[in-house]
């Protein structure tokens, strides 16, 4: 993944495919999480649901009133898997930029 960007106060959806060697991952039988973090302290856990578990298709989500309350700036992110024998890994760390929400009440 790449750096990604939300405002404040927006319904979050990113639709992630996992793949490796180019071909997708089937993600049925893991179990999924993904925290935005910024320097250790968690900001929120994201909702996984996963849409397409044999093409390895996730989405990550967050509603506006969780955004809402995210600060302006750079975040940190990554998705984390574990397998039903226990073994964990996990993307690589991305970037969140979080912007300041200009329309709001």
């Amino acid at each position: 993944m790449a750096t990604v960007t939300v405002k404040q106060g927006d319904t979050l959806s990113w639709i992630v495919t996992v793949s490796s060697g180019g071909f997708p991952v089937d993600i049925g039988t893991y179990s999924i999480r993904a925290q935005i973090r910024q320097s250790d302290v968690l900001i929120s856990a994201l909702t996984v649901t996963v849409t397409d578990p044999a093409d390895g298709i996730l989405t990550l989500s967050a509603t506006a009133a969780q955004t809402d309350t995210w600060s302006a700036g750079t975040h940190k992110c990554d998705i984390e898997f574990t397998d039903n024998i226990g073994e964990v890994f996990s993307t690589e760390t991305f970037d969140v930029i979080v912007l300041e929400d200009i329309s709001h009440d």
